[in-house]
């Protein structure tokens, strides 16, 4: 009888073969029962709950940028006044610094329209520099111009004749010019070069006055 008694509590303690196999963490632990009738007592494996990964924390709610207040439209109408005032001002004080400044020299000066001015300027130039005013106002000699005197007329008939045209004869021709200016700044250096495009220049200037007054006596009547 009590052979038959544990051969079928050993029958109950065995799983069916369709059942799956506890984990291996898992460990049978016998306990003392009745005598004649042992039972195997096994208990549960701990299941991972789905929640012991890595905490995530909640995200913070974006906030929305704020616009920047839209310009008005009295502002924008304005804009334009705006700038022809700033215009206006601007040349205002341009025109009030011109003229305070052409008060102030008539002023120091001492004069009153441009033609004093120029006198005065023409002195003042005399007095501080005067060799510069004595070059510069000094009139040419016949012996300065490198060439001889511009004929007199033969005959009173003359005007009636063409104009004929400038020759060798006639005194200056550029490329006279050339040569004399070469000439002289070979001899004399920037100097001399300088002295001699002054009597040149001047040369020339008759030249083309007396060709002009030719000219007008070549026109009839």
């Amino acid at each position: 009888m009590l052979q038959e008694e544990a051969a079928a509590g050993m029958s109950d303690a065995t799983p069916p073969a369709s059942s799956s196999s506890p984990p291996a963490a898992q460990h049978p632990i016998s306990l003392p029962t009745q005598p004649g009738r042992a039972q195997a007592l096994v208990l549960p494996s701990r299941r991972s709950s789905p929640s012991s990964g890595a905490l995530t924390l909640p995200s913070r709610p974006t906030r929305p940028l704020p616009k920047p207040p839209a310009a008005s439209a009295s502002a924008l109408s304005l804009s334009p006044l705006h700038a022809l005032g700033a215009f206006g001002l601007a040349s205002l004080g341009v025109v009030g610094l011109a003229a305070g400044g052409v008060w102030a020299v008539k002023l120091a000066v001492g004069v009153n329209d441009m033609d004093e001015f120029r006198l005065k300027a023409r002195l003042m130039l005399g007095s501080a520099l005067p060799g510069l005013s004595e070059r510069v106002h000094r009139a040419v000699s016949p012996s300065e111009r490198g060439f001889s005197a511009p004929p007199s007329p033969a005959s009173p008939n003359t005007s009636t004749q063409p104009a004929a045209a400038p020759r060798e004869d006639d005194g200056w021709t550029f490329a006279a010019a050339q040569e004399r200016l070469a000439h002289a700044f070979g001899e004399g250096g920037v100097g001399r070069w300088a002295e001699q495009v002054e009597r040149e220049m001047e040369a020339e200037r008759e030249w083309e006055v007396r060709r002009r007054k030719d000219r007008l006596d070549a026109v009839p009547g």
